[in-house]
């Protein structure tokens, strides 16, 4: 699943094999947060939609910085609903972890 749009998610959680959570420091993903948002200020962003440039819009920055606190519960409720239904939860707290998952993946 990608994404935390709870509007959808009990849709995608239904078709979805299972579920990876990053859950980074704080720290970490606001360091990267505003990394991308310099180095691709103005600019078209290759993992963006075409036509949408990167801008630096504190609301945002606002929202990623409050995430644990406001999403965090209701994502640890979508992780219990998704073992419940036997799907694979991952849940990566490392960028370590991240690298480890990703190099033990199956080839396509």
């Amino acid at each position: 699943m990608d994404g935390d749009y709870f509007e959808t998610i009990n849709i995608r959680l239904a078709r979805a094999d299972g579920l990876v959570w990053l859950n980074l420091s704080r720290w970490r993903y606001m360091t990267r947060l505003i990394y991308r948002r310099i180095r691709y200020y103005g600019r078209e962003r290759y993992d963006l939609g075409v036509g949408l440039s990167e801008k630096l819009n504190f609301g945002h920055l606002r929202h990623a910085f409050a995430y644990p606190e406001n999403k965090g519960p209701k994502m640890k409720q979508i992780i219990t609903r998704a073992r419940a239904q036997n799907k694979a939860v991952y849940i990566l707290n490392t960028a370590a972890d991240a690298e480890r998952f990703i190099r033990n993946l199956p080839p396509r």
